[in-house]
């Protein structure tokens, strides 16, 4: 990677000056998160904490994602563990502008905006990740968005068989099964003959 003045360095020296990251660092080190890449991951249990650094279409700015992976619903979703953890394999996840009741946020990237994001999730993402922890709290998060792909949605009926409403659970995957995509029907359908047997 060139860096300004035409000196070569590595992308893990450009994050290691990067304010954002070292920003981060500064946060998350001391509360027991690992860095890799522009993502930082916390094990909890069984559930990982993620927060990811995302970039524009254009890659000039940046927000961050928050979200909490539980491996229980994803397996039974893929029947596999994801390669690598990252926000969209999360059961739930959400913006940090959204969690300050601002939205997606787009940053330059700057020293002012790695401290404001920085903050940010001191302030707001630390404890939503923490209350994300407790699988009730996560089913009514998710119950609460506007919207959800289908796969939260699959997410979320799995969540809620987890905590014992199964009626709550059958009733959304039978509403996620579309005749416009065989793979997805299969494996919706999949998930219900499994919440029958069990």
């Amino acid at each position: 990677m060139e860096c300004e003045g035409g000196s070569s360095t590595t992308i893990r020296d450009a994050l290691r000056t990067n304010p954002l990251s070292i920003a981060l660092d500064a946060t998350l080190k001391p509360r027991r998160f690992t860095r890799r890449g522009s993502r930082w991951y916390r094990k909890q249990g069984d559930l990982t904490d993620v927060i990811s650094v995302i970039r524009s279409k254009s890659g000039a700015s940046v927000d961050i994602e928050l979200g909490v992976f539980d491996p229980g619903p994803y397996v039974a979703l893929w029947n596999r563990l994801p390669n690598t953890i990252t926000e969209s394999d999360c059961v739930v996840r959400a913006e940090v502008g959204a969690l300050a009741d601002a939205g997606r946020v787009w940053h330059e990237g700057s020293q002012e905006d790695a401290i404001v994001l920085a903050h940010l999730i001191r302030e707001q993402g630390l404890g939503w990740l923490d209350s994300m922890h407790d699988a009730t709290a996560r089913v009514v998060y998710l119950k609460s968005r506007k919207w959800l792909a289908p796969t939260e949605a699959a997410l979320l009926a799995l969540s809620e068989e987890g905590i014992g409403d199964r009626a709550s659970a059958r009733a959304r995957l039978r509403a996620l099964i579309s005749e416009d995509n065989e793979d997805w029907d299969f494996r919706i359908r999949d998930l219900l003959a499994h919440l029958r047997d069990s």
